[in-house]
């Protein structure tokens, strides 16, 4: 998903693999891992290599995945804000994505 090793965020340049993951690009990664009964992310790993590495992933810094899941409301349902359209409008302005 990253052959440069690199968060694929765009302007960022983290390569240590200490904090890179994959993610799943539209989101559902709990539900995912949830339905492979994954505990820790190895079930997880070996069902992409299994699966020949399936498009719908990325490679991002922890920093960014989480930044990702909080602009785009993933797993919301701990999350206490309304979505907020104009919050996205404003990084995608201000060169964020």
């Amino acid at each position: 998903y990253a052959p440069d090793l690199k968060c694929q965020w765009p302007r960022c340049e983290w390569r240590d693999v200490t904090v890179l993951s994959i993610d799943h690009i539209d989101g559902g990664g709990v539900k995912h891992r949830k339905q492979l009964m994954d505990n820790g992310g190895r079930t997880f790993y070996k069902w992409i290599r299994k699966h020949n590495y399936p498009k719908g992933f990325q490679v991002l810094c922890m920093n960014h995945q989480f930044i990702k899941r909080y602009i785009f409301m993933e797993n919301s349902k701990f999350l206490k804000r309304p979505f907020d359209k104009n919050r996205i409008k404003q990084y995608v302005r201000e060169g964020v994505f």
